[in-house]
């Protein structure tokens, strides 16, 4: 119970330090200072980490250790219900050791013989009531003793299971990120030499990856033409392009891929085209595809792409993305983290020059009004969300420290004036006064905020 509950803190605790370490970049990064101080190679692998990061703490509520604890709990309980049933046989047993002494002393020593009667009937009672104890513990404990390979394989097997899948688990979501660095240095990357003083010969320098070296941290590059070559640390590498492949990866047979966009949805459900590459055109015919372990619906396959629709879901990170073929044990094509399903936003009050409407593609599911059209005029043209933009990671959330907290939304442009006009689109966050009272539940569509709304 001790290990599993140790093991939770010490993942919990390393969710928050990944946390803090981006709320510490993204802080960097907006600065003066850290302004367009990474280049897009090392912004790409940020992000991947972010989301590595924002995953994990995810998935900690699933490790199965909280179970484990549950399970530890259950058994001490059964344990102490037997020493509580000791406790009252041993007291059972004492009571009848006193009468039972008590008894024997009279019968040495004839007297009263109402008096040797009373104790003999209380010594009887005794003996009944000690029997009846004991045999009541001797069959908890057989009981006890006989799920004695239940409980191990609750506890100390369901540890150590939970623990080996929990840093399993977390090693393949850290693979994105592995070949995010893996590829960022392959053989053939067009490379910018960067971080030597002004009167170095390495300033300026520009040329192409030939290698990886011995020595940990190094990487080989060439002059484009070969004709020179040096060893530098891959901190003074920038990747300024993507490798040219050689005429033997060229005649390769790409592998088959696929490739789903959008690659974020609603919780809601939503359509998707699942492109498909390295797929023969005497391929298997595709019979399902599972968007995290749930089964899309297939509304339209080619050769060259697919239509799905993606069921409803919940918020729990990228998801893994498998194309099955008949037969498809042989088979199955797999993108991880391919797919991440969002809250969808809505809106609920709004003025009376706005009109609110649910998207023209949407799935039959989707019923939030996420949609605000202005036919005419500029006055009372506000709309505000229906329930507040959530914070950015539940440990955010509860964690309100110094730090400033990150919230997160998308606006689609869906129309736009035909003439050139100054009339713009105002987008900002709407925070009650403090006089104001309790913000108004998102379930209603808020009367008091609609009139303000209408107001503006």
């Amino acid at each position: 119970k001790e290990m599993a509950q140790e093991v939770l803190e010490h993942f919990k605790a390393l969710c928050l330090t990944q946390q803090k370490l981006m709320r510490a970049a993204n802080s960097y990064l907006a600065s003066d200072f850290g302004f367009a101080a990474l280049d897009e190679s090392a912004m790409f692998i940020l992000q991947t980490a972010s989301d590595f990061f924002d995953e994990g703490g995810a998935r900690l509520g699933k490790s199965g250790l909280n179970e484990v604890v549950l399970a530890c709990d259950r058994i001490l309980g059964e344990h102490r219900s037997i020493a509580d049933l000791m406790k009252e046989r041993d007291e059972a047993h004492r009571e009848f050791e006193h009468y039972n002494g008590k008894v024997a002393a009279m019968m040495v020593q004839p007297g009263d013989k109402a008096k040797l009667d009373r104790n003999q009937e209380k010594l009887n009672s005794a003996q009944t009531v000690s029997d009846s104890k004991r045999l009541h513990v001797d069959a908890a404990v057989r009981t006890v003793v006989g799920r004695r390979i239940f409980h191990a394989r609750t506890t100390l097997h369901s540890a150590l299971q939970a623990y080996a899948r929990s840093v399993a688990a977390w090693g393949a979501r850290a693979s994105p990120v592995v070949k995010a660095f893996e590829d960022e240095y392959r053989i053939g990357t067009p490379v910018e030499v960067v971080g030597f003083p002004k009167d170095s010969e390495m300033h300026g320098f520009n040329g192409v990856v030939c290698g990886k070296s011995d020595d940990p941290g190094m990487v080989c590059i060439s002059l484009a033409d070969g004709s020179q070559q040096k060893a530098l640390r891959a901190e003074h590498l920038v990747p300024v392009g993507e490798p040219a492949e050689t005429e033997e990866e060229e005649a390769k047979p790409a592998a088959p891929a696929i490739r789903v966009n959008p690659s974020r949805g609603s919780c809601d459900g939503c359509d998707a085209e699942v492109a498909l590459t390295g797929f023969a055109s005497d391929s298997p015919a595709i019979t399902d595809v599972l968007v995290g372990g749930e089964a899309a619906q297939i509304l339209k396959a080619s050769s060259e792409s697919l239509r799905i629709r993606i069921p409803p879901g919940s918020v729990r990170g990228p998801l893994r993305v498998e194309v099955r073929r008949d037969g498809w044990q042989q088979y199955v094509t797999v993108a991880e983290a391919a797919f991440q399903y969002y809250e969808a936003m809505g809106f609920g009050a709004c003025g009376h020059h706005i009109e609110l409407s649910t998207p023209s593609q949407a799935v039959p599911s989707e019923h939030t009004l996420s949609v605000a059209t202005r036919p005419a005029s500029l006055n009372h043209a506000l709309a505000i969300t229906a329930a507040p933009v959530p914070l950015l990671g539940e440990e955010m959330a509860m964690s309100r420290s110094a730090v400033a907290l990150r919230r997160y939304f998308e606006v689609e442009v869906l129309e736009v004036a035909d003439q050139k006009t100054t009339k713009a689109l105002a987008i900002g966050f709407a925070w009650p006064l403090p006089c104001s009272g309790p913000m108004p539940s998102a379930s209603s569509t808020a009367p008091a905020l609609a009139a303000s709304a209408s107001a503006a």
